[in-house]
This record gives C-alpha cells, sequence and structure tokens, in this order.
C-alpha cells in the first residue's frame, strides 16, 4: 500500500490475546471418620443452619446387611429414636396419594429408599444419596467366590464440590473409586475401606474458602472424628 499525506501508514493490529481461562479455586477436603452417624448429622445440621450447600458434604454409612433385603430396612427402623413408626414410614411408602417428590430433588439424583432412615431430618439437604458395595478383597483375604458375594454395604454419597475442584483418585474404579470422590487421599482409601466395613462412618466437606475449611474441622473434632485429615485439591492448570 502507497503511503500518502491523505493515507498514512497504520499500525498492523497487535495480536489479541486469548481470554484467561477462569481456573477454579483451590478447595480444601476436611474429613475424618466417625463411631457412628450421629456425628455426622449434627455437623450437617450446623452447615445447614449456616446456609451451606448440601453438595459440600460427601458420606459414607455402613449398612446392616443387603439393601435389597427387607430385614435390612427392619434393622435400621429399630435404630431410629422410639418416636418413629416402621408402620407409619411403610404407609407413606406405599401410599399412592402421597405428595411427589420435591423438584430439587429430582433434578440432582433420586435418593435411596433408605436415605430417610439413615439420615432422618438430613436426609432433603443432600441429594444423590447411593448404596454402594466394598467387597471382602478390600476389607482381608477372600477367594474368588467369595469376592463376588458378601462385603460390607454402603449409603453414601460423592462430595459433589471436590469432585469438581478435580480431586484425584476418583478414576480408580470401584469401591476405591467411590470412596476418592467422597473426598479421601487416594493413599488412604483401603485402610478406610477396611474401617468403613469395621462400622465406622466416613464423612467429609470441601470449602473453597479456607475460613470454612478451619470451621468445618473444629465442627468436626466438637463431634468425635477420628483420625481428621486435611488435604488442599488445587486445579491442575494451577498446580503447573
Amino acid at each position: 500500500m502507497t503511503v500518502t499525506p491523505e493515507a498514512p501508514a497504520t499500525a498492523a493490529p497487535a495480536t489479541a490475546r486469548p481470554a484467561a481461562f477462569p481456573l477454579p479455586p483451590e478447595a480444601t477436603v476436611v474429613g475424618g471418620l466417625f463411631r457412628d452417624v450421629e456425628g455426622p448429622l449434627k455437623v450437617m445440621r450446623a452447615l445447614r443452619r449456616s446456609g451451606a450447600a448440601g453438595d459440600t458434604v460427601g458420606l459414607a454409612v455402613p449398612l446392616p446387611g443387603d439393601p435389597d433385603d427387607p430385614s435390612t430396612l427392619e434393622q435400621l427402623a429399630e435404630r431410629r429414636p422410639k418416636r418413629f413408626s416402621l408402620l407409619g414410614y411403610l404407609k407413606v411408602v406405599i401410599d399412592p396419594h402421597t405428595p411427589p417428590p420435591e423438584y430439587r430433588t429430582l433434578i440432582a439424583g433420586q435418593n435411596s429408599a433408605l436415605t430417610r432412615l439413615v439420615l432422618r431430618d438430613m436426609a432433603g439437604w443432600v441429594a444423590g444419596v447411593k448404596t454402594f458395595r466394598i467387597p471382602p478383597t478390600l476389607t482381608g483375604e477372600a477367594s474368588k467366590a467369595e469376592a463376588t458375594q458378601g462385603g460390607v454395604w454402603v449409603l453414601g454419597r460423592s462430595n459433589h464440590a471436590a469432585a469438581v475442584a478435580g480431586g484425584a483418585g476418583a478414576d480408580l474404579g470401584g469401591a476405591l473409586g467411590v470412596l476418592a470422590a467422597i473426598g479421601v487421599p487416594s493413599d488412604l482409601v483401603r485402610g478406610y475401606a477396611e474401617r468403613i466395613a469395621g462400622g465406622e462412618v466416613l464423612f467429609t466437606t470441601c470449602q473453597t474458602d479456607a475460613g470454612r475449611a478451619r470451621r468445618d474441622a473444629k465442627w468436626l473434632r466438637k463431634h468425635g472424628v477420628a483420625d481428621l485429615f486435611e488435604r488442599v485439591i488445587a486445579s491442575p492448570r494451577r498446580a503447573r
């Protein structure tokens, strides 16, 4: 192009830099094991009162038997406070005029039928509660025949917040992968599988705010957590 006084040269446009990719913030997972579900329930109630969402928690509660076995329902009902009526509960389950589930529960994932028996008043605060089995191969020596049956059934849910933050180990597969998705560090999942099979309850929280993570750790200690762990999950891009 010819440059003239009427048409001065113009600088070539600078190459535009691509917009920075928004990195998820670091998150802190706090968790540990409890003797029974009462401790986690108290922590969950405190979290709910604070305004926290249910997707910040993960849990694994061992069941007394196969979730499809009616005797499991009966044993869970016996653990409820005396004011609970199994007959009343069963009427609600089979009543065709029972109101439909809340929309937020439907879009987040239907819970296991045992959730209300185990989590009681907190059953409506969390979603995506499912059952899975920890096989005997993870809880001690087992033959091939034993590995296909037995084991311990668990009512649990992944910690959605930890999964979004990029927690490692969820790709392990099977029960180990489920425990990693709940927030357990990959080097601890086998030991935790054994302890859950022995009757202990796993509970975790995941917070992107360090102050809230410290608060959660304080609540876990207050309500009887054993072997508390804390770990920071960083975005893979941020960790480079």
